[in-house]
């Protein structure tokens, strides 16, 4: 920490790295407890965790890439959705799981990917002026 206690560059990676972590864990144990349907609460908490990775300093050159594996993530949830996968092992059906994986991630994502177009697009535009 700097003298006023503001986070230095790096700290501030560093903590963006841990709510990352963190959004991932909680998608992770949201899957788990309940994989039938994501709660409001639950989902606000990833949206917001969302919105909180989507606004931590992501460098310039590693942004795209970024984009397009939430992308990538987003189209295969739509599509296991879609296909509304059941594979069955034994008596308990994996494919819900999967589903409301790809699904809880989708909603933690989509947040970032939201406010990472923004910030891609008005540097774009701040570079060509």
């Amino acid at each position: 920490m700097t003298k006023r206690g503001v986070p230095n560059k790096k700290q501030f990676k560093v903590l963006g790295h841990h709510i990352f972590s963190l959004g991932l864990i909680l998608v992770l144990f949201f899957t788990l407890y309940n994989p039938a349907a994501l709660s409001a609460g639950s989902g606000t908490i990833l949206l917001l965790l969302g919105i909180v990775v989507g606004l931590m300093d992501i460098p310039k050159e590693k942004e795209h890439n970024f984009i397009l594996a939430i992308l990538g993530i987003m189209i295969v949830s739509g599509v296991v959705n879609f296909l509304a996968l059941t594979y069955k092992v034994g008596t308990a059906t994996i494919g819900i799981y999967i589903r409301a994986f790809l699904g809880n991630l989708s909603v933690f994502l989509s947040s970032a990917i939201i406010i990472l177009a923004i910030k891609t697009i008005y540097r774009t535009y701040l570079e060509s002026r």
